[in-house]
């Protein structure tokens, strides 16, 4: 408890009744421009190859310079990433999500990318992210006509595996100072998993915080679940902050609930 109080040391003189709250200035990561987020999760690329020597071999280069740019922005560069290769079924709809869904079964992934051949000067991959509560399938293209038109074999393959590339940045997450509020009690219980929330331990807070819900005092229990709803925030797991923050907002609102719902909401 020893930062808090230090931290706190005025508050202390509070009602042990009264629920005080101290703010943290937090980084916190955004969504990608496509609104999916990487990091966390097991990634396979998948190419289809169509028998048309070309685009077959863009499509294996552009998965491979694909993956090499997942895997330099979310897994430090370490080869991580499966690239599987698949004959194109001709009647197949690959921007189907039962199509992706089979993929990430074969796989054991939790996103799959599909690469397709180029069409009329376009690259066309399909993303599905098995663990986004959004469940669509994103397609992503992008005008390759310089580099359809492109000659040399060892440069045509090296300009397509930068195409891929270049695809990777558009999963680049961005960083966000915000502050957070986290509430407490003169208590022990109370005063300790502050302690751990400023120490950014949220998981050894949200142990505390889970036995505090239980209390008897509608206040103190609401209290309790705004403090599980920032720490599943602070951890990634929106969804789960989500149903905490609203159900703190059902057993007692809080002034404090709004901004974090309006971060929530925004990652979701």
């Amino acid at each position: 408890m020893k930062k808090i109080l230090q931290l706190l040391v005025i508050a202390a003189l509070a009602s042990a009744c009264t629920p005080e709250s101290f703010s943290m200035l937090v980084e916190q990561k955004q969504l990608s421009e496509v609104g999916v987020d990487l990091s966390g999760k097991s990634v396979s690329v998948v190419y289809l190859e169509s028998g048309d020597a070309r685009g077959d071999a863009f499509a294996g280069s552009f998965a491979d310079g694909l993956a090499q740019g997942v895997e330099a922005e979310f897994y430090d560069g370490e080869r991580s990433i499966n690239v599987f290769s698949t004959p194109r079924d001709p009647k197949g709809d690959y921007a189907a999500k039962d199509s992706l869904v089979r993929f990430i079964m074969e796989t054991e992934s939790d996103v799959v990318f599909l690469v397709d051949n180029p069409v009329d000067g376009k690259s066309r991959t399909f993303l599905y992210d098995s663990m986004n509560q959004r469940d669509k399938v994103v397609r992503l293209e992008g005008d390759i006509r310089e580099v359809l038109a492109e000659r040399n074999e060892d440069m045509f393959k090296s300009s397509a595996q930068h195409c891929g590339l270049q695809l990777s940045k558009l999963f680049k997450l961005e960083w966000k100072t915000q502050l957070l509020d986290v509430i407490y009690y003169q208590g022990s219980q109370w005063l300790q998993a502050a302690d751990y929330a400023y120490d950014f331990q949220w998981k050894e807070a949200m142990r505390i915080w889970l036995e505090l819900v239980k209390s008897d005092n509608l206040e103190k229990a609401s209290c309790a679940q705004y403090n599980l709803a920032v720490g599943c925030y602070m951890l990634g797991r929106y969804q789960l902050a989500k149903e905490w923050l609203e159900l703190s907002d059902k057993t007692c609102p809080l002034s404090v609930s709004r901004g974090l719902k309006e971060k929530i909401e925004a990652l979701l």
